[in-house]
């Protein structure tokens, strides 16, 4: 189990480089590549839009075969050969193709990998906390790192360090043991996940509560995704201390992984999910009044809570409500409904936004966060009736 941890570790830290990579700068390739403001929020959110088919249909893929480490292989490889043909290509619109085809396959892996690594720590006691906090350390040193290249490198090369970080991700599969493949159905008793069985999980009042939980939240976090590097370069912030603001919350995120165990006692995943939707309404209220380098640094501060007690909240949720053998589905529907549809949306909408009132889209951001408080009070008072 130990080199299971070690691998799922790594893998999670090549994941969250090519993320540390891909959120702050690829919105800077796209602008260097004569995008338009409108133009980039469309890619991202079509990015973000095809997770709610890949997700589900990798998923069901995977449900049926047991071959999740094959499946996973292919979706690292495509995406990879993705990255490296956006080198060569210059129309707006092979450049949405390609990156919009190459999000299709990478969507899943992330999703598939944290079935393995919470399917670890139900039944071999690794803390899941303790592996993920890999990927936030990673992302931390690429949004770093990124940010100290940009003040030195041309915007139009940041595409080489995306392909070479989907090259890790291939190779980081690559070193998973067959052991990750999960169990297919038999005979003795194993559960086949069956199409009916997601649609009812869907349609399932309080999973749909816990959708708006936590996706409004995880939502909110659109315009700063899609265009927070873009804004601070333009308020005359210097790419080597966008990268560090970048970090800070990264820092806060991964201060909470490393307790994660007792946070998820002391709050429940319930709380957790309306700790980070309060947090968000604070820090996008905070940023939507550009409050200066200072003011930044501790709004940036609040990752830790707005993503990283999110994220807790909803992979302990899933574990605690949802029966065995619909985990996979559940983190399929999460992504894809969650993590595919509503940020879609969100990012779709930020671009509009971002380029009618400038800051003052980060208060839309703050409203969505207060939205997805409510949705999560509502899973509270349900959990004071029968506790998780």
């Amino acid at each position: 189990m130990k080199n299971m941890r070690a691998r799922l570790s790594g893998l999670y830290g090549a994941l969250f480089f090519t993320i540390g990579i891909y959120l702050p700068f690829f919105p800077v390739w796209l602008q260097a590549r004569g995008l338009t403001t409108g133009e980039i929020a469309l890619v991202l959110a079509s990015q973000i839009a095809v997770r709610t088919v890949s997700g589900p249909l990798f998923s069901f893929v995977v449900d049926k075969t047991g071959a999740r480490r094959r499946v996973l292989i292919w979706l690292a490889v495509l995406p990879f050969a993705g990255a490296l043909a956006l080198t060569f290509v210059n129309s707006v619109w092979l450049i949405g193709l390609v990156a919009v085809s190459s999000a299709f396959f990478w969507a899943p892996i992330v999703p598939m990998t944290e079935v393995i690594a919470v399917r670890g720590a139900s039944d071999h006691g690794l803390d899941y906390g303790r592996m993920r906090l890999w990927g936030s350390l990673a992302f931390m040193a690429a949004s770093l790192g990124g940010g100290l290249a940009l003040d030195v490198i041309d915007p139009g090369e940041i595409i080489w360090v995306l392909a070479a970080s989907h090259g890790l991700i291939l190779v980081a599969i690559l070193c998973l043991p067959k052991s990750s493949d999960p169990a297919r159905a038999t005979s003795d008793g194993a559960k086949q996940v069956r199409i009916r069985d997601a649609v009812k999980l869907l349609v399932s009042p309080m999973f749909l509560v816990f959708l708006m939980a936590a996706g409004l939240t995880q939502a909110s976090h659109s315009v700063y995704y899609s265009f927070g590097t873009l804004h601070w370069q333009a308020s005359g912030i210097p790419g080597g201390v966008i990268g560090i603001l970048w970090s800070l919350g990264v820092v806060a995120e991964v201060a909470l992984f490393f307790v994660s165990g007792r946070a998820v006692r002391l709050f429940t995943p319930t709380g957790l999910l309306v700790l980070g939707a309060g947090a968000a309404v604070v820090r996008w209220s905070g940023t939507a009044l550009d409050p200066g380098l200072a003011g930044l640094v501790v709004l940036q501060l609040l990752h830790g809570l707005t993503f990283g007690a999110t994220h807790l909240g909803v992979m302990h949720h899933i574990a605690r409500t949802v029966p065995d053998h619909l985990h996979n589905t559940a983190q399929a529907l999460y992504s894809a409904v969650a993590g595919g549809l509503i940020i879609s949306l969100a990012t779709a909408s930020a671009g509009p936004l971002y380029l009618a009132y400038g800051a003052n889209a980060f208060l839309a951001a703050s409203l969505m966060a207060a939205a997805a408080g409510g949705f999560a009070l509502l899973l509270v008072f349900r959990a004071s009736a029968a506790p998780e």
